[in-house]
């Protein structure tokens, strides 16, 4: 910021963010009732719950009437850096077991509901604003995101009834939901905000290189497994089982790469380039 800086070798200016969450929730529950006379109820409900954010701004910035210089003959380059691997590993899983033995009544009921929501929202910069560049070597503005989220959730129910003379009745019900969300800004930039009064230029001996991308991924998986078991030897006996997984995955991000008002940018035979790329997958 509003520096002047000369070096015989490299100047780099770099900014780097490795945040990162892992999270494990396991949730579990059994219930067994044994009557030989009267009514046996058995009820057994498990739940795991995990949520997880990250916010980050990771900024590698070269401003306000600067001057970044290499010396003649080096070679040496001016880099300026940014670079987001922001990651989240979460499992959340619930398992319930009810089991129910009676000579009359005989009622088990399960549940297992286990539910994980993942969130990276980053802002990744690496810019050039109203400052001069003059390397002997290669200019290079780059930011980079490779935020990662690796979701897991699993539900499993299990109830068992059985009754020797009376009615048997027997329910299993899980969920296992997962939802989760990447919304990245990643810019590169050079960039002059006052041309008129104040104009800037760079100038190269190699190459100069504006490159944004986005390799962002998410892989989620949602397990749900119900099983439910009924007898009677001499009444009705009724079984229901239901199980839901749902995975619900959001990428939304906004990649960009510029030379912007710049009134001068020279290299010695070398290209330019300004590139943005997005290789964000869902798994």
């Amino acid at each position: 910021d509003n520096s002047n800086v000369t070096a015989g070798g490299a100047i780099t200016a770099e900014a780097e963010m490795l945040a990162g969450i892992f999270a494990l929730g396991i949730g579990a529950a059994g219930s067994v009732s044994a009557s030989s006379s009267g009514a046996g109820v058995a009820v057994g409900a498990a739940g795991s719950v995990g949520v997880n954010t990250i916010r980050n701004n990771t900024q590698a910035r070269v401003r306000n009437g600067s001057t970044l210089t290499t010396g003649a003959d080096s070679g040496a380059g001016v880099n300026v850096t940014a670079y987001d691997g922001s990651w989240i590993n979460s499992t959340a899983g619930a398992a319930a077991l009810s089991i129910a033995k009676s000579q009359k009544t005989a009622v088990a009921a399960s549940l297992g509901v286990s539910l994980t929501v993942n969130d990276i929202g980053n802002t990744t910069r690496a810019a050039a604003e109203d400052s001069d560049i003059l390397s002997d070597g290669t200019v290079t503005v780059s930011a980079d995101s490779d935020a990662k989220i690796e979701s897991l959730a699993f539900g499993m129910a299990v109830g068992v009834a059985i009754s020797g003379n009376a009615s048997a009745i027997s329910v299993g019900a899980t969920g296992a939901l997962s939802f989760n969300e990447i919304g990245n800004v990643v810019e590169a930039t050079i960039r002059d905000t006052n041309p008129a009064t104040n104009p800037t230029a760079v100038s190269a001996g190699g190459a100069v290189s504006v490159t944004a991308s986005d390799d962002s991924s998410i892989d989620a998986v949602a397990i749900a497994a119900s099983a439910s078991i009924s007898g009677s030897t001499s009444a009705s006996s009724v079984s229901v089982s239901i199980g839901l997984g749902l995975a619900h995955n959001t990428i939304d991000k906004d990649v960009s790469a510029s030379i912007v008002n710049v009134a001068s940018v020279l290299t010695g035979g070398g290209d330019v380039v300004v590139s943005a790329s997005d290789a964000a997958a869902i798994e």
